[in-house]
């Protein structure tokens, strides 16, 4: 899943916000991590991000006025999905390839990316 913050917005203000429109999940009721924050300069993404981890028992229901579909891959899968060339966020196999050694869980959700989430 991928936010933009809002002018006047947290970070975790932007997470709970976008959880909601695009997941139907409310972070109050969830177990969330910060994974890491980055910076343009030092990590050359195209924003300032925070990127989240979220575990869930099941798969959201997510909005489907804003997605096709949902399935799941491994981290070294969803490499080689973008190495493949699957269209994607511009940052999305960098943040997978920093961040996918600290998960603690072994899933990613393509589209929406519920267990990784980021906001910028």
């Amino acid at each position: 899943m991928f936010g933009h913050v809002e002018t006047g917005e947290t970070y975790e203000d932007a997470l709970q916000r976008e959880l909601k429109e695009e997941l139907n999940l409310e972070l109050n009721i969830l177990h969330f991590r910060l994974l890491g924050y980055l910076t343009p300069n030092q990590y050359q993404v195209s924003a300032f991000m925070k990127v989240y981890e979220i575990k869930l028992n099941c798969s959201p229901e997510y909005n489907k006025n804003d997605f096709i579909e949902s399935f799941w891959l491994s981290p070294d899968d969803l490499i080689k999905w973008l190495y493949d060339g699957e269209a994607a966020k511009s940052d999305l196999l960098k943040l997978v390839q920093i961040f996918s050694k600290n998960l603690s869980s072994s899933s990613f959700d393509i589209s929406e990316m519920s267990i990784v989430s980021y906001s910028y």
